[in-house]
């Protein structure tokens, strides 16, 4: 193997590809990155076994072969080079890389170790602008949950219709995120997966580490039981996650008894004033609404600290409630709410209510009331 890449090129390939391998005492092999120098280029390749990232990089290649190398060693390394070219060449076991100003050898281990990347070879199912993408990535993938027995639930259901629309949830039990997308044109391969929270974490990552006019959309693929993401020259494959989702539609309200219009701006600041005397376990904060008051008075105590109450100018139309959230989920909801007129549906004190901005009906964020 021998290559000259540019010093700036391998650096951000190595950047993509590092934060997922990792070190594991039953197999070493894990914290290091494939590298496969080929006519055309150069490919990196990490993989944790439950997911895999490659980026496919320019070089000038002299000499095609594959080998494995330390993933952090290698991005330290390339990362405090100066030179504009990197110069690389194995020999043995051993990569030289050669820059204006440095010199250096790293151990590797032999690619036959290395653990096989699947492949999908399924045509492409749908294209996702940048935008929808980013969208998936802020707006929905919060609310899966991080650790939970039920493993769909650590997941994203996203569900591809005929006509185009993608819909996008998740969900821990205590609060729910959906977001619908209606993509340019109709789609032939309709598809309903629940994809890995981490899965989602790393194409975000990637995304977000590259410039809007190099990656303007990310192309979504779906296999039986994988899942593949291509941006850039960038993929990340992961496996599926088993089980079928909850019915989450079924708690969604159709109508609800009480409804408030309000400034997001005004919501926040006055929950994050009134959570700072809720009780350090359950975070609850009492919401009382009621039409004639014209707005919405925020209330909560606790032995240790006190009490504290606030409210926020709203127009309520319907019945007057009292309702117990937590705060940390509403303040969840509400950072992802793009618009600062908003919507609050309410039933009862025991029932979910529902965020949305208002006017759009594309985005809604559930939270689950405390009980009392």
């Amino acid at each position: 193997m021998k290559f000259t890449c540019l010093q700036t090129t391998l650096h951000q390939g190595l950047s993509m590809v590092t934060p997922v391998a990792r070190k594991a005492v039953h197999l070493p092999i894990l914290s290091n990155i494939l590298l496969k120098a080929a006519t055309g280029g150069i490919t990196l390749t990490s993989t944790n076994l439950e997911l895999a990232i490659s980026v496919s990089l320019r070089a000038k290649v002299e000499e095609e072969g594959v080998f494995t190398l330390p993933a952090k060693l290698l991005l330290d390394i390339i990362a405090s080079l100066q030179g504009e070219k990197v110069d690389c060449v194995l020999s043995g076991e051993k990569l030289h890389i050669t820059s204006d100003h440095f010199k250096g050898m790293v151990k590797g281990i032999n690619a036959d170790e290395y653990p096989l990347i699947p492949k999908v070879a399924a045509p492409v199912s749908v294209l996702l602008p940048r935008e929808a993408m980013e969208q998936i990535c802020t707006k929905v993938l919060f609310a899966a949950a991080k650790n939970d027995p039920r493993q769909e639930l650590q997941g994203v259901y996203m569900k591809l219709e005929a006509s185009g629309q993608l819909t996008v949830a998740a969900t821990d039990s205590y609060r729910l995120a959906e977001l619908k997308i209606n993509l340019a044109t109709n789609t032939p391969k309709e598809f309903s997966v629940v994809i890995p929270r981490a899965t989602l974490e790393e194409v975000g990552r990637v995304v977000n580490s590259l410039k809007p006019e190099d990656a303007s959309e990310v192309a979504l693929t779906v296999e039986e039981n994988q899942v593949l993401f291509t941006c850039a020259g960038v993929e990340v494959v992961s496996r599926l996650t088993e089980g079928k989702y909850p019915e989450y539609q079924q708690i969604i309200p159709s109508a609800f008894p009480t409804n408030a219009n309000i400034s997001r701006a005004a919501l926040v600041r006055t929950v994050k004033s009134i959570s700072l005397f809720s009780s350090s376990g359950l975070h609850e904060v009492a919401f009382s609404l009621d039409p004639s008051a014209g707005a919405i008075e925020v209330k909560a105590q606790s032995d240790a600290v006190g009490e504290g109450a606030s409210t926020a100018a709203a127009e309520i139309t319907g019945q007057a409630l009292t309702a117990v959230f937590n705060h940390q989920y509403l303040l969840d909801g509400l950072s992802v709410l793009q618009g600062d007129a908003i919507t609050l549906g309410a039933i009862d004190g025991n029932a979910p209510a529902i965020l949305r901005v208002a006017g759009k009906n594309d985005y809604l964020y559930l939270v689950m009331p405390i009980k009392q």
